[in-house]
């Protein structure tokens, strides 16, 4: 039996949310993952990805923008800040 890392079951959470079409709340949630794990790109990705799939109003993809900048900040400073 495999063991699922807490990172990994999160993860699969937020992709379960965009799979069923909860983008909004994974992004938000997405920020809580940043916080536990530091940025993922590859989420990013994903998020990106779910969203351009579905109409989205501009709030959530201000919020997703903002997910994008804290994981530039990282990638450009080698932070999880």
């Amino acid at each position: 039996m495999a063991i699922v890392t807490r990172r990994t079951r999160q993860q699969n959470e937020l992709r379960e949310l965009c799979a069923t079409g909860h983008v909004a709340r994974a992004i938000d949630l997405a920020f809580e993952h940043f916080a536990d794990f530091g940025p993922d790109a590859q989420l990013v990705a994903t998020l990106t990805g779910f969203l351009e799939l579905q109409s989205s109003s501009p709030a959530v993809r201000t919020r997703l923008s903002e997910l994008e900048v804290l994981l530039d900040h990282h990638l450009e400073t080698g932070s999880a800040e």
